[in-house]
C-alpha cells in the first residue's frame, strides 16, 4: 500500500470512526424528561388561577394523549408563560405605545415526564395527535464563545491605533449618540450585577434577574454592551448611556430561553435583545416568541455561532430568522489590528446581516469559582462577542433616532455597514460588511468638489462632484436658486452629475442684465439625515424673456445618456414588496433583466425587449415570494452586471 492509499485508508477509517461524534455535536442538547408542546383549545382543562396541572381524565379530554402522557411517565404540565392571556392577544406595546399581536401562549406546557424516556421518540408521538398543535424538545442553548488571556490595555474595535479603517467608530458614533435612555436585554446566564463596571447601568425598572449568575458568559456580553463609560474604572461599554436588563436562563432550556425573551420585551420594554447564543433547529416556540418581541418593537441581536471546520453544516437560529433578527458573524484581526477577515470557523450562512470584531475584545467579568470579585475584567471573543457590539451600536440608533421603527433600525444597521475590498464577493461570510457607530448615527459628509460647466447644443448647466465615502449614502439633492431667491429641490439622483435641462443658454462669465443661477448639492442616508451644503457654483442666463418662460419644464427628470452601461442600486432595499430598479443604456438596446433566489433558480423576468439610450426604472414586485437574499442581473448586449437585494415580509 503506498502512501497516498494509506492516507485515505486512515482518512476513511478516522471519519466513520468520528462520524457519531460529528453528528452529535451538529445537532441541539436536550433536556431529558421535558417537552414543550401547544394544544387546541380545552385539551387541557387547568383551573382559574392554576400554572399546572397533573395529567387525567379530569384534566386531559383526549384519550389518546393522555395515553401517550401516562406511557412516558407524565408527572405534571406547567404553563410555560404563567401570565399570558388566551388567544391572540392584542396588547398595547411598552415600548412604542402602539398595538400589536402576540401569540396565543395559554396553550403551551412544559411537560414534565420520565427522564429514562426517549425525548425524540415521545416528541414524535405527541406531533402525531390532532389535539397536539406542535410539541417539541427543550433544547440547551450553545452558548456562541469562550473568554481568553492574555490581558491587553486597548479595547481596540474601538479605538484601533494600528489601522484606524478597522473599528467601528465608537469615539466619533458617541459625539452623536450614547444610546441615553435604551434598554438592552441580555438574554443569556445572568450578569453580576455588583461588578464595578455594570452596576450603575441595571435597569431597575423592572425585568432585570439580580441574582447570583448561574455562569460566566452573560458578565463578559453585558460588558461589551453597556459597561458603564467614563467612570475612571475598567472599560467602555458601547451602549455609553444604556441600561442593562439582564436575564438569567440557567442551563439554557428553551422554556427558560422563550420565558426570558417575552417577559423582557412584551412586559418589560427591552428595547435591544442580545441572544449570543443559538439552537441548530427551527423550534416554533422560539420563532413565536421573537415574533411577538419584534411585534411590541424590540430588536433582536443574534450571533451566527461558532462551527468549526469539521463540523457538519448547521443553520443557527434564531440567527437565521432574517425578518426579525440581526444576526452578527465575528471578524479576526491580524498583525494587532492592521487588517481584519471573517473567521473560518464561523459565520457561514445566507442569512448573515453584518460582521462585527469578535478577537480579544476587553470586558467585565464574574467567575463561580471567585462570586465576591466584582472588578474582574477579561478577553472575550467568537460571535459571542460580536453580538453585544452591534447590539451596543443599535442602542445607539434607537436613541438618536426614537421614531424609527425597529424594522427601520435594522436597515440602518445593515446599510451604514462597511463592506471592504474583497469583502463584497463573500456575502456569506461578511454580509453587509463591518458594523460603523458613527455611519449608523452621523448625517452624511456635504458633497465635495462641486464644479459647473456649460454643455450640449442647448448650453445647458452641468454639475460634477465627488462621490462621498458613506456605505449608508441614499441619494444626493440637487437645490437651485435665481438671483437672490431661495433654494429649491430641483432633483434626486444617484449618480454624481447632474446636467439641469430647463435652463438653456447658459453662461459661466456674467454678461449685462444676466440672471445667476446658483446650484448647491446635499447628501441623504439611509436614516434620513441629510448633510449641509456642498460649495456653490454659479452660471448666467444673458438677459432675455422672464425666468418664468425661460426655466420652464422644470420636473427633475435626468434626461442625459450615461456613457457606459451601468445597474445602479435597487431602492428601498430591503424591500417589501416593492422596490425600484435603475438602469442606464449608452446606446439602445436589447435589455433582459432577471430575478433569481438565493440558489440560483430564476423566480421573476422583469424586462425583455429593447429599450432606447438613457436611464430607465422599473418596479419589481415580489409579493408572491418569501422573505430572502435575491439576485437581479441585467444583460444588455454584452455587457451584464448582478447585485443583491433583500425582501423581508
Amino acid at each position: 500500500m503506498n502512501l497516498k492509499h494509506f492516507s485515505l485508508f486512515c482518512f476513511i477509517v478516522l471519519y466513520f470512526f468520528m462520524a457519531p461524534f460529528l453528528e452529535l455535536f451538529s445537532q441541539d442538547q436536550y433536556q431529558p424528561g421535558k417537552m414543550i408542546a401547544k394544544f387546541r383549545t380545552g385539551i387541557v382543562n387547568i383551573p382559574f388561577g392554576e400554572t399546572s396541572v397533573t395529567p387525567d381524565e379530569q384534566t386531559i379530554n383526549d384519550e389518546n394523549l393522555l395515553s401517550i402522557l401516562n406511557g412516558i411517565g407524565t408527572t405534571i404540565l406547567d404553563k410555560l408563560i404563567p401570565w399570558s392571556a388566551q388567544g391572540d392577544s392584542t396588547i398595547t406595546s411598552p415600548i412604542t405605545g402602539e398595538q400589536a399581536i402576540i401569540h396565543n401562549w395559554t396553550q403551551v406546557f412544559l411537560i414534565n415526564f420520565d427522564e429514562q424516556q426517549d425525548v425524540n421518540a415521545a416528541v414524535t408521538q405527541m406531533n402525531q395527535l390532532e389535539s397536539v398543535i406542535y410539541a417539541e424538545p427543550n433544547p440547551i442553548a450553545n452558548l456562541d464563545a469562550t473568554p481568553n488571556d492574555p490581558r491587553f490595555n486597548e479595547q481596540w474595535y474601538l479605538l484601533n491605533n494600528v489601522n484606524n479603517k478597522f473599528d467601528i467608530d465608537a469615539v466619533s458614533g458617541w459625539d452623536y449618540s450614547k444610546g441615553d435612555n435604551i434598554i438592552i436585554g441580555i438574554i443569556d446566564t445572568g450578569s453580576d450585577v455588583l461588578h464595578e463596571d455594570l452596576t450603575n447601568h441595571i435597569w431597575t425598572g423592572g425585568g432585570s434577574e439580580t441574582g447570583t449568575p448561574s455562569g460566566n458568559h452573560g458578565t463578559y456580553v453585558a460588558g461589551i454592551a453597556a459597561a458603564v463609560t467614563n467612570n475612571n474604572k475598567g472599560v467602555a461599554g458601547i451602549g455609553w448611556n444604556s441600561w442593562l436588563m439582564p436575564r438569567d436562563f440557567g442551563s439554557g432550556y428553551l422554556s427558560d430561553v422563550v420565558a426570558d425573551i417575552l417577559d423582557a420585551s412584551v412586559n418589560n420594554g427591552a428595547h435591544v435583545l442580545n441572544c449570543s447564543w443559538h439552537y441548530m433547529t427551527d423550534y416554533t416556540s422560539l420563532r413565536n416568541a421573537i415574533e411577538d418581541a419584534f411585534n411590541v418593537g424590540s430588536n433582536f441581536v443574534a450571533s451566527m455561532g461558532n462551527k468549526l471546520p469539521s463540523d457538519p453544516p448547521y443553520v443557527a437560529y434564531p440567527a437565521a430568522y432574517n425578518n426579525w433578527v440581526i444576526a452578527v458573524g465575528a471578524l479576526l484581526k491580524v498583525n494587532n489590528g492592521d487588517t481584519l477577515y471573517a473567521r473560518p470557523d464561523m459565520n457561514y450562512g445566507s442569512f448573515i446581516d453584518v460582521t462585527a470584531p469578535g478577537d480579544s475584545l476587553r470586558t467585565t467579568q464574574w467567575k463561580t469559582t471567585d462570586p465576591n470579585n466584582h472588578s474582574r475584567y477579561a478577553w472575550f471573543g467568537m460571535t459571542s462577542a460580536a453580538a453585544p457590539v452591534v447590539s451596543g451600536i443599535t442602542a445607539l440608533v434607537r436613541a438618536e433616532f426614537p421614531n424609527k421603527s425597529n424594522a427601520e433600525v435594522m436597515d440602518i444597521i445593515r446599510n451604514s455597514a462597511v463592506l471592504f475590498n474583497g469583502w463584497e464577493n463573500d456575502f456569506n461570510h461578511y454580509g453587509y460588511g463591518m458594523v460603523n457607530a458613527f455611519f449608523a448615527v452621523a448625517p452624511p459628509d456635504a458633497p465635495q468638489n462641486l464644479e459647473i460647466s456649460i454643455v450640449g447644443a442647448n448650453d445647458n448647466p452641468r454639475l460634477d462632484w465627488d462621490a462621498n465615502s458613506e456605505p449608508d449614502l441614499k441619494e444626493y439633492v440637487v437645490y437651485r436658486k435665481i438671483n437672490q431667491g431661495n433654494w429649491v429641490e430641483k432633483a434626486r439622483t444617484m449618480n454624481t452629475y447632474y446636467i439641469d435641462t430647463s435652463i438653456e443658454d447658459a453662461e459661466i462669465y456674467a454678461s449685462a442684465f444676466a440672471d445667476m443661477i446658483s446650484y448647491a448639492v446635499t447628501a441623504i442616508d439611509y436614516t434620513d439625515l441629510e448633510s449641509g451644503y456642498s460649495n456653490t457654483v454659479r452660471c448666467f442666463i444673458p438677459g432675455g424673456p422672464p425666468p418664468s418662460k425661460r426655466y420652464a419644464g422644470d420636473t427633475g427628470t435626468e434626461t442625459d445618456i450615461p456613457k457606459e452601461f451601468v445597474l445602479l442600486g435597487n431602492y428601498p432595499n430591503p424591500f417589501n414588496p416593492q422596490t425600484t430598479i435603475k438602469f442606464g443604456l449608452p446606446v439602445e438596446s436589447k435589455v433582459h433583466i432577471t430575478v433569481y433566489n438565493i440558489r440560483g433558480e430564476l423566480v421573476a423576468t422583469i424586462i425583455n425587449h429593447k429599450i432606447s439610450a438613457g436611464y430607465h426604472q422599473v418596479v419589481f414586485d415580489a409579493t408572491n415570494l418569501s422573505s430572502g437574499i435575491y439576485l437581479y442581473r441585467i444583460q444588455a448586449g454584452e455587457f451584464t452586471q448582478v447585485r443583491r437585494m433583500l425582501l423581508i415580509k
